[in-house]
């Protein structure tokens, strides 16, 4: 039986500084895995469409990471109803992202889709936990609290697990000097700060994203 080769990029700069130097590729299918979401397409050409993506990529990165603090600011505190507000602001945000491309036939656009309904789902699995969190707490509502709510450090950290390598895929897709990529850098490593100075969690815990050709 013959052996079954592939080819693997951690991100997708990485993907297109090999290619630049005129490497030719005999391997015709492409699987993206980021996180708990994986995409598989029959050709490379969805490469081609990244590079067309730039207004849509930044508009899904604004909307869903820069202007939602549940993904980037140290939450130690928060009270429970805040980061449930801030949770329900993320899920209408993936769902309007959505809701313009769910008709689109463009193979790219049906990636972004998955990956916003896995974003979607994480983040209903944690507010849904959050909720029944609150109910059992005796701190009233809105108000933080005075310790750190290892309860509320933990959710948080796993819904970041569960997204960041999502997050870093899309901000690799932006080309060097676009200002929401660099803009998204730098929220994204803050909290990859909180996450291991103040949550306590391992850099290789977080994740990264991977590309593999076949």
């Amino acid at each position: 039986m013959k052996k079954k080769y592939s080819l693997k990029f951690s991100t997708l700069s990485d993907y297109r500084r090999f290619f630049s130097f005129g490497y030719k590729t005999r391997y015709s299918t492409i699987t993206i895995k980021v996180g708990p979401y994986q995409f598989k397409s029959p050709s490379l050409k969805i490469i081609k469409d990244f590079n067309e993506d730039e207004k849509r990529v930044e508009k899904i990165l604004d909307l869903c990471f820069i202007q939602n603090q549940v993904m980037w600011q140290d939450l130690s505190y928060e009270a429970y109803y805040y980061y449930m507000k801030s949770l329900e602001r993320f899920n209408q945000a993936c769902k309007l992202e959505i809701s313009t491309m769910s008709s689109s036939l463009r193979e790219s656009d049906q990636f972004y889709v998955g990956m916003l309904k896995q974003m979607s789902a994480n983040g209903m699995e944690s507010l849904n936990r959050v909720k029944e969190l609150s109910k059992l707490s005796s701190i009233s509502k809105g108000l933080k609290y005075m310790q750190p709510n290892l309860k509320l450090i933990e959710e948080n950290a796993n819904l970041r697990k569960s997204t960041y390598s999502m997050f870093r895929y899309l901000i690799d897709i932006l080309p060097e000097g676009n200002k929401t990529k660099q803009r998204s850098l730098a929220y994204l490593h803050a909290g990859e700060k909180v996450l291991t100075r103040i949550y306590g969690l391992k850099p290789a815990e977080i994740g990264e994203p991977e590309m593999i050709l076949a």
